[in-house]
């Protein structure tokens, strides 16, 4: 629980404090907020993301937000995801389960068109195969 104040590097910030985070070669900044200070997306912001990393040609990262948005999953559910969990034969199929990580319960949920075909865009640029993880790190050059 956020308790109004957050170390980072050492350094003490608080609620509403902005944080410059480097990502590889990316700056960004970052609000530290409270919990109760979070809202969900609105469509609006989902089709923004959507279609910037549509124009920008971000395959992998558009097939991770995709899935992880459609399905409401935690970042590391999405990344413990297995190509045989949502694309055994080489395509992604309608339906998938994996277990969350956090409560260690089994989910399934559905792949939504559009997330299918990011899904599938992302395995045949980069040639993953059953037994890999979906989205392996930024190195693998999946843009």
């Amino acid at each position: 629980m956020f308790d109004g104040e957050i170390e980072v590097g050492g350094k003490h910030y608080h609620r509403g404090d902005a944080i410059v985070a480097t990502h590889g070669d990316r700056l960004g900044e970052i609000t530290v907020l409270a919990d109760s200070d979070l809202v969900p997306l609105r469509p609006s912001h989902v089709w923004s993301i959507r279609t910037k990393l549509q124009i920008e040609g971000k395959k992998r990262d558009l097939a991770r937000s995709n899935l992880a948005i459609d399905n409401k999953l935690r970042d590391c559910d999405v990344v413990a995801v297995r190509v045989d969990d949502v694309a055994p034969s080489g395509y992604a199929m309608d339906r998938a389960t994996i277990r969350q990580k956090k409560t260690g319960r089994p989910v399934r949920f559905e792949l939504t068109d559009q997330t299918r075909q990011a899904i599938d865009e992302y395995l045949r640029l980069t040639g993953r195969k059953p037994g890999q993880f979906l989205f392996a790190g930024r190195g693998d050059r999946g843009d």
